[in-house]
């Protein structure tokens, strides 16, 4: 009754006092985060001060004392330090990396089927139950590659058993800011390993032999599966992906062209199993109770039996058991509170803290930082922002709408930025004219699949309804996604400008914060007037001008600057330079053979626009040769710049032949006219912004631009790129053979001897032992040596004799596989260095 009372002393500062608690359990998980794994006398000593907290509080709210709420907090911050410590103290299967396992465990989830390199792959979730060398209890990733094309995987279901051998690899994204963390993603769903198996072995499992929670969930994968073979029947295949996506979640075999245009308006969310979906089938569920005239606790019950089922028919992935939730959260706020934003408010902070207490890595989710603002976007902004529109003489159902989508964008901002660095101004008329047209087809396809069960021909009639109203859908998002200024370019906020940007919309909404606000303004217009009146009218526009620069100069980036950033592309090379006055040129671009992930589209270009390169600022792209892991993501950026309407970068290329880089960046033969390529002669220099770019060597004959000579490492363009004092020398692939040319080249009589020196080298074909000879690494003295190479890659680079190599030199060794992004700032003089990881 004490801690009651204690909290109803708060009265209207409950909310307040509960969003305190939350942002502290926040961050406690991140001060975890940053310590890693505590010793356990460490953790038992934390553990017995939160005890003592714990009783602290429980005496001080008997008392109903005053410092009640100090433990409280304190209480509160602790809880989400230990929680995330004992997340870390999980099985983790990625410590074991490297080596071969056999291990033998049950399908937790329903494989998926795909294409790579050309070769069906199947992959599926696998909890460990057997090992010689791991620990049961977790779960990994498994993958089937099948070597003939046209084979068959035998079939496999959630609940089958399998024996697997291969070799254990630790799951690793892409080091760069801005990427979803795919690694702790994975980790918040137990995780933490994936073996692409060398043997497999499937012992399917009866149905008497499940359990029956598994048998359930294998009865919900067959009714999926139902439902996509059904849509298949009636609507193309491209429309049935669609629709599958709409109603269960899932990108796998989308068309690329409809998941951009869904971007591109802002409502590509709806292409996965989100809060909407919930609010859809709430809608629904109220509707038919509100005719049936049912008992509100009684609709309370049949939503949540709907939101269950439709969880456990998508997957019960954590975005959906997330939504589901909410959905089910909200709808009793609404049954037994008062239905104001302030029980609106608790019940998002109560859960928030709750699904964070249960899940802590939850707090670096996309999909949770994305649900959580928007829906408080609803909850806060959305009403204020209906009320001043309808008093404005607007419909109540437009300015509800568009009240909604700007909720939920300005909640969203900071994250949207982060993550994408755009802004979907078309979203305001997609959420109007597109989200009520996607309602209709999961409303109409989830009843129809119920009905058919009685009325097969009413499924088939629903069915063609979804399929003709997704051929709308389709229309009406192209034309929106090509609107003129539909996207414009968000820049990448900083965490004090963040924390800025929300501290000013929590004042905003604060209803006394306003009112203090407006009577300041009114004031301060007020004495504005006076003073102009008084013939003041030039020192006040002087002084407006001069405060409003000094703002902008305390926040633009640091000035004569030049940044060289070796971007994580994985098992290849990329390089971007920003010069001081913001013009950029990439040095290699990364790439795959694997045509479904196109590294230059997804993250050569996300990294540019982070960094706030926009189209226009990129003028050169220097490819050393035409392998696909250097050139293979030029394509891509060259599309990106004429997308927007920019003149495309010119590419600088070592002379191997347009079609040996045509291949490797997959340009259609139209788009291989309008290239601008050349192939320069080595001690051509290009001046870009004082940043000083010199062609040192290449080892094809002057101009065979035009040609279709061979392509090898042999062919590799040697760059050098000066900022004042501060050189970094770039060598691609560049075998030995290679490098004795550029010894001899630039050898003892001539004038350049000391031409090869750099600060910092760009260690050749990521560390192969075929490169980086002493003699060349003694001549280019670098005091820094950067490795561009693929996380525990199949390769083995870089080899130890180079790094050993290295070693010898006394140089800083920063690799893009362990350090991620790394970043070099110069002004000319002095060189400082920053790393992703």
């Amino acid at each position: 009754m004490g801690l009651m009372k204690s909290l109803f002393r708060l009265g209207q500062h409950q909310l307040f006092f509960l969003n305190v608690l939350c942002l502290l359990l926040g961050a406690g998980i991140i001060i975890a985060d940053i310590c890693g794994l505590i010793s356990l006398s460490l953790l038992a000593g934390l553990g017995g001060l939160s005890v003592f907290l714990l009783a602290l509080s429980g005496v001080c709210a008997a008392r109903e004392s005053v410092f009640f709420f100090a433990p409280v907090t304190a209480l509160f911050f602790l809880l989400g330090f230990l929680r995330y410590e004992c997340a870390l103290g999980e099985p983790d299967y990625s410590r074991l990396a490297g080596e071969q396992v056999k291990l033998a465990g049950v399908v937790e989830e329903s494989p998926e089927v795909g294409v790579v390199n050309g070769k069906p792959r199947r992959r599926f979730v696998l909890r460990v139950t057997e090992s010689s060398n791991l620990s049961a209890g977790g779960q990994l990733y498994v993958s089937e590659i099948m070597k003939q094309p046209d084979g068959e995987f035998s079939p496999l279901e959630i609940g089958d058993r399998v024996k697997v051998f291969g070799k254990l690899r630790a799951i690793r994204g892409y080091g760069n800011p801005g990427r979803i963390d795919t690694v702790r993603q994975a980790k918040s769903r137990g995780i933490s390993g994936r073996v692409t198996a060398v043997t497999l072995t499937v012992s399917r499992s009866a149905e008497d032999e499940l359990s029956g929670w598994m048998h359930l969930r294998r009865q919900m994968v067959r009714l999926r599966e139902h439902y996509s073979r059904s849509l298949g029947e009636t609507m193309p295949d491209r429309d049935r992906a669609a629709v599958m996506a709409m109603l269960f979640g899932g990108y796998g075999d989308l068309d690329p062209g409809l998941v951009e245009s869904f971007t591109l308006t802002g409502i590509v969310h709806i292409l996965s199993v989100s809060g909407s979906h919930m609010a859809l089938l709430a809608g629904i569920v109220l509707w038919l109770g509100e005719m049936l005239r049912l008992k509100r606790r009684v609709i309370f019950a049949g939503l949540t039996g709907v939101v269950l089922l439709y969880s456990l028919l998508s997957g019960l992935i954590p975005p959906v058991v997330r939504s589901g939730l909410m959905a089910i959260a909200a709808f009793g706020a609404f049954v037994w509170g008062r239905g104001d934003s302030r029980d609106g408010g608790r019940l998002l902070v109560i859960l928030a803290a709750a699904l964070l207490i249960y899940e802590p890595r939850w707090l670096y989710d996309i999909s949770f930082q994305l649900s959580f603002l928007a829906t408080a976007g609803l909850i806060y902004i959305a009403p204020e922002v209906t009320a001043l529109l309808t008093d404005r003489g607007l419909p109540r159902w437009l300015a509800m709408g568009l009240a909604v989508t700007f909720g939920a964008n300005i909640s969203t901002l900071p994250v949207i930025a982060w993550y994408f660095n755009q802004f979907s101004l078309s979203s305001f008329a997609a959420n109007l004219l597109i989200v009520p047209l996607v309602d209709f087809i999961i409303a109409v396809t989830l009843l129809g699949g119920i009905a058919g069960l009685i009325l097969p021909p009413l499924m088939k009639l629903t069915f063609v309804t979804a399929g003709l109203t997704m051929g709308a859908v389709r229309e009406l998002s192209a034309l929106l996604a090509g609107m003129p200024f539909g996207n414009i370019y968000l820049p990448t906020l900083s965490l004090p400008m963040t924390v800025g940007y929300y501290s000013l919309l929590c004042l905003l909404l604060w209803k006394k914060s306003r009112s203090f606000m407006a009577e300041g303004i009114l004031q301060g217009l007020d004495w504005a007037g006076k003073y102009i009146q008084g013939r003041r009218l030039l020192p006040t526009a002087l002084g407006i001008v001069l405060s409003i620069g000094g703002l902008l100069w305390a926040f633009s980036p640091e000035r004569n600057i030049t940044s060289v950033h070796f971007i994580d592309v994985g098992q290849g090379n990329a390089a971007l330079v920003v010069t001081p006055r913001r013009q950029a040129f990439l040095i290699d671009t990364g790439g795959t053979i694997d045509s479904n992930f196109d590294i230059g589209a997804r993250v050569v270009v996300p990294y540019l626009k982070h960094y706030g390169v926009q189209p226009e600022d990129l003028t050169h792209i220097f490819l050393t040769h035409a392998h696909a892991d250097h050139a293979g993501g030029a394509g891509a950026v060259w599309r990106w710049q004429r997308s927007a309407g920019a003149v495309p970068a010119r590419l600088i290329t070592a002379g191997e032949g347009r079609d040996a880089y045509f291949s490797a960046m997959y340009l259609s033969g139209s788009e291989r006219e309008a290239i601008d390529m050349t192939a320069p002669v080595p001690g051509t220099v290009y001046d870009i912004d004082g940043v000083k770019a010199e062609v040192m060597d290449t080892a094809v004959p002057v101009g065979n631009a035009d040609g279709k000579s061979g392509r090898g490492n042999e062919y590799s363009m040697v760059l050098k790129v000066t900022a004042g004092d501060i050189s970094f020398l770039f060598t691609g692939d560049l075998p030995a053979a290679g490098e004795e040319r550029l010894l001899t080249k630039y050898g003892e009589g001539n004038k350049r001897t000391e031409a090869l020196k750099a600060s910092v080298l760009q260690v050749a074909h990521h560390g192969s032992h075929s490169s980086s000879g002493e003699s060349f690494l003694r001549r280019v003295s670098p005091a820094a040596a950067v490795i561009s190479a693929g996380f525990q890659n199949s390769f083995g680079h870089p080899h130890k004799t180079v790094l050993d190599r290295l070693t010898a030199q006394g140089c800083q060794i920063l690799r893009t596989d362990l350090d991620g992004a790394v970043v070099f700032h110069t002004d000319g003089k002095r060189l400082t260095v920053e790393t992703f990881y």
